[in-house]
Order: C-alpha cells, then structure tokens, then sequence
C-alpha cells in the first residue's frame, strides 16, 4: 500500500511539474492576443485547460516516463488497472477545479463565464480526456503484447511519444490563449482549426505506415504554409487566413519545443541494446549492418525535427505579432541549438560526459542539462517578450547580387548530397540503391552534417514566398526582411561546414582550427561583437540610418578587435604567468600572427572610417577610438596606475557617443558615467588577479601601489556607484526587475570574491558581465 501511495503521488507532482509548461504557454497566448491592452481578470478562466492539462500528463507519466514504469514492472494487470482508475479519480476532480474557478469569477464579476469559453474548454478538455484514454488504451495493448513477444512492434511511436503531445500541451495552448478574447466574445472561427487537427490527428492515428504518416504529414504542412499566403494576397477571407497563420505558427513554437522536451528519449533509451538487421537490394543481395539503438533513432528524428522548424518559424514570425527582438534572440537561440545537436550530440567526448557511470544508476548530466538548458531558455524568450514592443519599420537591405549566389551554394550543397550522401558508419553504394526500401534515406539521415544541407536547402526554397510576401505586402516587408538574412545565415553556415568537413577530410583541419580559435580568442571576438551592438541595436528600426550605424558597428568591431590583439602582442611576458591559457601562451598562434592580425584589423578599421558617409562627430568618435585602442598599450606599459581610468573611459566613450549621435533623453546621460564606474571597478579586481604577473613585468597598478584590502575597496565602491547612477533610468522606465538583477549580480560577486578561490573569483569577475550587458539594454528596450 506505502508503495502504492508513493507510485501516485510521483506521478502527481509529476505531472504538475509537466504541466508548468502549459500553464505558461496558456498566459503566454493571452497576452500576445490582448495586443498591448491591460490584463483582465477573466485570464483566471485559463486555469480551466490547465487543470485539464494535468490529467493528461497524469496519463503521459505512466505511458512514458521510465521509473514510473519500473514501479509498475512487477505488478500484475490489477495495478495497471489501478493506475488507470487513479488517473480517472484525478482528472473528473478537474471539474470541480473548473467550478471553482467559475464560481470565483462570478463572485468578483458578477457574470458568468460566457458561453464561448465554456465551449471553448470543453473543446479543450474532451481532446485531452480522448487522447489520454487513447495512450492509456494503447500503453495497456503494448504491455501485454510485448509480454507475450518481447519482439513485437508497439503501438506507442515516437508521434506519441514527442509529437502530439507537444502539438496537444504547446501548440493548443498558445493558440488557445491567443484566442481567449474572441471565444469570449461568441466568435466561432476560431474553433475551425481545432476541428479540422482533431480530425487530422484522428486520421493520423488510423494511418500505421510511417512513410504514408510522413507525407501526410507534409502535405499538411504544405497546405498550411501557402493556402493562409493566397487568401492573404488575394485579400480573401482574412479571418480564415489569420487563423490559418496562427494555427500554423502554434504548432510551429510546439515542434520547435518539443525538442527539447524529448531529451529523455535521446538519454534513457541510449540504454538498449543493439542489434543487426537485413535489407535486401535490388540485386537480392543482402546487407548486413547495425542497426542504430533506440535513442539514436530518436536523437536523428528530433535532429530532423529541430532542422525543420528552424527553417519554419522565420517564415511564421512574418505574420505573428511578436516583434524584432523576439526575432533576434530565437535565431541566436535556433542557431545555436542547431551547432549543438548537429556537432555535439553525437560526439565522443559529449556522450562520454553524458553517461558517467555510478555504483546504483548512470547519470546522463551534461546533455540532459543541455536540452533542458536551451528549452527553458527558449520558453523564457516565449512567455518574456510578450510584455515588449519593439517598433519596427519597412528596411531596403537585400541586395539583388546575393541571390544568384544563394543558388551557386544551394547548387554546391545539391550536388555533395548527389555524389557522396553518406559519410557515416556503414558502407553503402549506389549500386545497392532500391528506392522501395529507405536504407538510402537513413543512410542519409545518419549523416549530421546532411542536416545542415538539408537546412539551407529548405531555406532557399522558403526565400522565394518570402520575397513574394515582401513584394506584395509592404507591412510584411520588413519582417520578410529579417527572415530572409535569417535563411542567408543558415546558408553561410551550412556552407562554413561544408569547408570545414573538407578540412577535416584533407587532414588540414586541426592546425586550420586551432589557428582560428587563437585569432578570436586574442581579438576578444565576444567582448569586440558586444561593444559594436552597443552602436547598432538602438538604430534597428530607423530605415535610413540603419546601413550607416550597421558601418558604423563594423568599424568599432574591427577597431577593438585589432586594439586587443595588439595588447595580447605586448602583454605576452605577464600572460605567460597570469594567464597561460591566452593564445599566445599557450601556443595556439605566434606572437608574430597576432601582430599580423592586428595591423591588418585596424587598417581595416581605417578604410572603413574613409569609406562611410558618416557626420563629423562620428568622425571624430571613431578616431579618438582608434588611436586609443592602439596607444592603450603605452599607458599599460609606462603609466600603469592610470590604465584602469584610461579603460574605463574608452568604455563609456562608446556608450556616450551612441546616446548623442540618436538623441536620447537627458536622463541616459547617466549611462556613460554609470559605465565608467561600473568597468572601473571591474577593472581593479581584475588587475588584483594580475598582480603576480604585473610584479614580473614591471607594471604598477593600483592594488600593487596602494594594496589589495585598500584596492578592493576602491572596487566596491566603484561598482555600487556604477549601480546608483543608472538606477534613475529603471525608475523612469517601471522596470525594477532588471534593477533587481544588477543588484543580485553585485551581491553574488561579493559573495564569491571574499570567500570563493582563485577559480571561483574569476568566473566572478566573468559573471559581471550580466549586469553590466543588463544596463546596456536600456538603449534598446
């Protein structure tokens, strides 16, 4: 009975854990479809779909999750039976739930909930209580056959298992909430959509053969791209076409997440075994050849998954109304998870990091952490850029020669698919190519790097309706504008590994690589990028001064990167102590490369100044920083005790000159000065952790001259000035949370720095980048 009991409340709080994730998405949903108006106190009736959600992952648990099963391995069908019934007790209490809510709400408003909404909910509730019963039904069938033969084919697939799921918790739930106003307002068009996937998603249930579900699926994929885009440019049905963009960029967000929300398919199942298989060829021969293990099947079909709606949601983003800034960080976030599935998934120092082995269990830590890391973080960018509006504004920047190069790469990628498609662990010929079987096509698909092909082809399909759009809707254009760079990025990309695969290949690609990271460790590519954006974030939506600031960010780049590598040049004796792990120290270039790479970058820089039509002030402000990258090292070198002054005011002079050249209030004057004491003090910390190496060298700076307790000091009070100066700016704004955070950064660094190690006071210093990258936003939100 004590079992019994620990069995269903793990699956309890289990399931609400799940269902987090669609409460947020639900809130979510409801303030992007308020469009800006005040938040009602009908959102409480949200709390209706999310009670039911409960239920379902109720169901999902004992269906999915591995130690849940395990608690039932041993039991006969009576404790099946009586999870089941568990499941039914718990999910008829949402229904009081429910009432209880309703009650609340005619208690505050006087009013019952409209009829709509309840429609609407109860919609809601039989799909999830239908689908629930379904992979119960079918969890029960898989257990008792596979009982009988352990070899038999299950019913539960990976449609159940990650897409409709995600499809049902995600992708509902954001629609839902979008259109949460117009079920209360008696408007029925919205419901077509639910009724049109719940006869899809019922059909596909009827269809067993993966290839046949497979088209299906992207035929329907097909019609809800373009059918939404010719009502839309013949101006017919714009409700039904709305609606169509909607449901279409739902389910895109959920077959985004669901990703990362498949992490446990991708590391529990690495525990099953291998085994071989048979395929016959065209000529009856057979093949003999691994067969991949069960998480590797659903590492590549989430890998195919991810790659597909990466190119996807670009597209939706043009017709949502969430503006560039969501724009930004979901192609940082889609890139970056791109990298990381594609090169790390599958790498041997991932996997062996992945699975360390202990006495009871093997902890699957750093790539668990990984996927769950990059979801929370996309629902975060979700649910947080709904309370931000970004203007934007209609931008001319697609050059007419780039597009014949899009096809030159596209023609290239095609043509590597054609001669050598494969690249993986097991040989295969042309010769043996039978289309009737798909060895070809996973022979294919094994291959990571066919992923990224595979992205940039897609891609440059999608550029085309892009263009149409940008052609005939004006108010697109500038959204078409973003997702058009995003899909040249995917293209560059794809075609940046395609010549590193070549390097690897031609064993040139180790010394090439190690060479490269050298450059932009030396150059600070992180910090220089972080210091150009300061120029070229506040000028996104201003059209006609966005190519002379975007100028403008690409010299300052060039400028800090060239200054840093000259002072790598020069700093070489105290970094061989203080910092072994530089290029220089360490190897990875030579002190002449990183000489060459400077001059070359701040010649660079100087061109550049000559080229753009920019005012006199800009002028000036990109030579002042010039020269003051360059003679930063006299001031190291031969007046040391100023060199955290003369860095700190370098720093704010950036910043300065942004708030002039775009007229911002009076009040960000403060920012300058609130940087300059902000990186004063992060610079005299630094220079405590240098002090050995300084000594060596011959360079005094402040903690070597007045001490580290005195220095340290100094240090504190700097950064809390820094932190008071830009306080007025969150007063003005209401935004005390980002407030919030500075001040909970400062406090941990204090924290860490007089009671953490040598390590730990590093990554402290580190960690100041936060607040200091959370004042600057200011600029821009």
């Amino acid at each position: 009975m004590n079992r019994s009991l620990v069995s269903i409340f793990r699956i309890l709080g289990r399931a609400c854990w799940y269902a987090i994730t669609t409460g947020s998405v639900l809130l979510t949903g409801y303030i992007l479809g308020l469009k800006g108006k005040p938040l009602t106190f009908e959102a409480i009736l949200l709390g209706v779909p999310f009670f039911f959600s409960i239920g379902f992952f109720m169901v999902y648990s004992i269906c999915f999750h591995y130690s849940d099963k395990e608690l039932m391995a041993d039991e006969n069908q009576l404790r099946l039976t009586q999870n089941e019934s568990i499941f039914m007790v718990f999910f008829f209490l949402s229904i009081p739930f429910s009432v209880i809510l309703s009650l609340i709400y005619l208690i505050v408003t006087g009013n019952w909930p409209s009829v709509g909404i309840l429609l609407a909910s109860g919609l809601y509730a039989i799909l999830f209580c239908v689908y629930g019963f379904f992979l119960l039904n079918q969890f029960r069938k898989d257990k008792k056959t596979l009982s009988d033969n352990p070899q038999a084919k299950k019913n539960l697939t990976i449609r159940h298992r990650i897409i409709w799921p995600t499809i049902f918790t995600v992708g509902f739930s954001l629609y839902y909430g979008m259109f949460f106003e117009n079920f209360n307002k008696g408007d029925t068009y919205p419901y077509y959509p639910i009724i049109i996937l719940i006869f899809y998603i019922i059909g596909s249930e009827r269809i067993k053969n993966p290839k046949f579900f497979l088209t299906v699926s992207m035929f329907a994929t097909f019609l809800a791209i373009f059918v939404p885009i010719i009502l839309s440019s013949l101006k017919l049905y714009p409700e039904i076409a709305e609606v169509g963009f909607s449901v279409f960029s739902c389910i895109a967000i959920s077959g985004y997440l669901a990703v990362f929300e498949s992490w446990r398919m991708t590391s529990f199942e690495r525990n099953m075994g291998r085994h071989t298989t048979n395929y016959d060829s065209k000529e009856n021969k057979k093949i003999t050849a691994p067969l991949y293990e069960l998480w590797e099947v659903y590492y590549f079909s989430t890998l195919g998954i991810l790659t597909f709606f990466i190119c996807i949601l670009p597209f939706t983003y043009i017709f949502t109304d969430y503006e560039l800034l969501f724009f930004i960080l979901f192609s940082a976030h889609a890139i970056a998870a791109l990298i990381i599935w594609c090169i790390l998934g599958q790498s041997p120092s991932i996997n062996h990091i992945c699975f360390i082995k202990t006495k009871t269990m093997q902890l699957q830590t750093c790539w668990i952490i990984i996927k769950v890391l990059m979801g929370s973080i996309f629902l975060v960018i979700l649910f947080l850029l709904t309370f931000l509006n970004t203007s934007t504004s209609s931008v001319e920047f697609i050059p007419i020669i780039i597009y014949p190069v899009i096809l030159g790469i596209f023609l290239f990628l095609l043509y590597r698919y054609i001669v050598s498609p494969a690249g993986t662990e097991f040989k295969y010929s042309h010769n043996n190519f039978d289309s009737r079987n798909w060895l070809w096509l996973w022979v294919f698909l094994t291959n990571q790097l066919n992923y990224l092909r595979l992205a940039a082809i897609l891609s440059y399909f999608l550029i085309i309706p892009v263009l149409y759009l940008k052609a005939k809707n004006p108010s697109l254009a500038y959204k078409a504008d973003c997702a058009f760079l995003f899909y040249i990025i995917i293209i560059i990309l794809a075609f940046g590994f395609e010549t590193l695969f070549y390097c690897k290949k031609k064993s040139i690609m180790n010394n090439t690589l190690k060479k490269l990271l050298g450059i932009g460790h030396t150059t600070r590519i992180t910090t220089s990028t972080v210091i150009s954006l300061i120029v070229l974030f506040p000028n996104l939506g201003n059209s006609n001064e966005l190519f002379n600031h975007l100028f403008l960010a690409i010299n300052l780049l060039f400028t800090s990167m060239g200054g840093f590598a000259l002072n790598d040049y020069f700093d070489m004796e105290k970094d061989i102590i203080n910092k072994p792990h530089r290029p220089i120290p360490s190897g990875k270039i030579t002190r002449r490369t990183t000489l060459i790479v400077a001059i070359i970058l701040l010649f660079l820089s100087s061109v550049f100044s000559l080229y753009n039509t920019i005012t006199a002030p800009q002028g000036y402000m990109q030579i002042v920083f010039l020269i003051a990258m360059i003679v930063y090292n006299y001031f190291t070198k031969h007046l040391a005790t100023y060199k955290t002054v003369y860095t700190a005011l370098v720093s704010a002079l950036v910043v300065a000159h942004t708030i002039f050249i775009n007229y911002f209030d009076k009040i960000f004057i403060l920012l300058p000065f609130a940087s300059f004491f902000f990186i004063l003090g992060r610079e005299i910390f630094m220079d405590i952790l240098d002090m050995k190496g300084d000594k060596k060298s011959g360079i005094f700076t402040l903690p070597i001259r007045f001490g580290v307790k005195k220095s340290s000091i100094a240090g504190f009070l700097f950064l809390i000035i820094g932190t008071i100066l830009i306080f007025p700016l969150f007063l003005k704004e209401k935004d005390l949370i980002r407030g919030g955070i500075i001040i909970t950064s400062i406090i941990l660094f204090s924290v860490f720095w007089y009671y953490g190690t040598t390590t730990q006071k590093k990554i402290a210093i580190i960690y100041l980048w936060v607040p200091m990258i959370i004042g600057l936003t200011t600029l821009f939100l």
